[in-house]
């Protein structure tokens, strides 16, 4: 099945075909059919025919286990928040593709906050000329903490380069399917027809390798791409090791600019918002792939951060949240005061958490409930 076909799929449809993705056991095929039923329930088939292509579609039309296996977790989550406060709200924004991914980031986030034994609520929808409140609120043994997300900003620059990264990428994850290891990287971004030429080309390389176990791209100052089976993995490894590139992992094409400073300016306009009344207790959670991810100086991060937090003194933390598509080691390290945690998220994405305390905070949050809440990203 391939893009233009989304109209026609349906959960009813991925439920039946549960059986037919490969490496799934017999335990998780029934999940995934449990699974689709659940979704058509939350998200409806309305989702397969809207004018533009939600999200969930594209990761539906991929028969990876992987993105089964997120389905799975996607499905566990909603079943365990859904008589939450302002659940009603997180699900009708799912449903909207604009909005699905910073849903799924509150969910996640949701389900972090669970460790720490409170009950969680989600923002409802507010009143014509009302205020909105905090994305999340943390009731924690009678005491409130309200919970602030936020994605840093994009510049016109990265904005160019992320639309050639997802495009390209989502493509080829569509096209490699089982059996077959990657690794590339693309050196810059490209015009909408370059990236059809581009893609057009990666396709061709893919084939390649489904005859011959081995192919590659190597187009100067474009990209770098290199693709292989089983078979043939230790070509693969060596291209790649030549080229300073993982295997599994696609390198974006750079774009330049003061990440840290977009997240100051970030952290700044959400502890000005209102969102986190005066005087409660607050921690906002920013997600930043870009200053968050493999080639991270964590140093630079927390010396960057922890003195901005000085103005804020309800804020117990700021949170910030990153990774990279692929798989990874879990690790964990106190670096100052701060934690620094990775491991595997469910689909094809390590995360990296970095939790930075307000060591200046004047919040009422006693120190029990601080413990627990920082339990939630270590």
């Amino acid at each position: 099945m391939n893009l233009d076909d989304e109209n026609v799929l349906t959960w009813s449809e991925i439920e039946s075909n549960a059986g037919a993705i490969q490496d799934l056991s017999n335990i998780e095929i029934d999940l995934v059919k449990k699974a689709a039923l659940s979704a058509a329930e939350y998200l409806g088939d309305e989702v397969f025919g809207l004018d533009k292509v939600h999200p969930i579609v594209l990761l539906m039309l991929n028969n990876a286990p992987w993105t089964r296996r997120w389905l799975i977790w996607f499905i566990d989550q909603l079943d365990f928040f859904a008589r939450s406060t302002g659940f009603t709200s997180l699900c009708h924004s799912l449903k909207q593709p604009k909005q699905f991914h910073d849903a799924v980031f509150t969910l996640e986030t949701a389900e972090k906050l669970t460790r720490s034994g409170g009950s969680i609520s989600f923002e409802a929808q507010p009143d014509k000329g009302g205020k909105r409140q905090s994305d999340l609120r943390l009731d924690i043994n009678g005491q409130l903490l309200h919970i602030e997300l936020a994605t840093s900003g994009s510049s016109d620059q990265e904005t160019k380069a992320s639309n050639t990264f997802n495009h390209i990428v989502r493509s080829l994850l569509l096209r490699i399917g089982i059996g077959f290891h990657f690794a590339g990287r693309l050196l810059r971004w490209f015009a909408r027809p370059r990236i059809e030429e581009i893609t057009e080309i990666l396709y061709n390389a893919i084939e390649d390798a489904r005859i011959n176990g081995f192919a590659t791209v190597e187009i100067p100052f474009d990209i770098e791409f290199s693709i292989s089976n089983e078979e043939h993995i230790h070509e693969l490894e060596k291209w790649a090791t030549d080229r300073d590139l993982k295997i599994g992992w696609f390198d974006g094409p750079s774009w330049g600019g003061d990440e840290l400073a977009r997240i100051r300016t970030k952290l700044r306009s959400k502890a000005h918002s209102g969102q986190i009344p005066v005087g409660e207790p607050g921690l906002l959670i920013i997600r930043s792939s870009r200053a968050l991810g493999l080639e991270t100086d964590v140093q630079e991060i927390v010396s960057n951060l922890e003195e901005e937090l000085f103005d804020y003194p309800n804020l117990i933390g700021v949170v910030l949240i990153g990774g990279y598509m692929g798989k990874g080691n879990t690790t964990s390290m106190v670096i100052s005061k701060s934690i620094l945690t990775s491991n595997d998220r469910p689909g094809l994405f390590h995360e990296y958490s970095l939790f930075i305390p307000n060591v200046y905070s004047k919040s009422n949050l006693t120190r029990m409930n601080y413990n627990q809440v920082e339990k939630c990203f270590k």
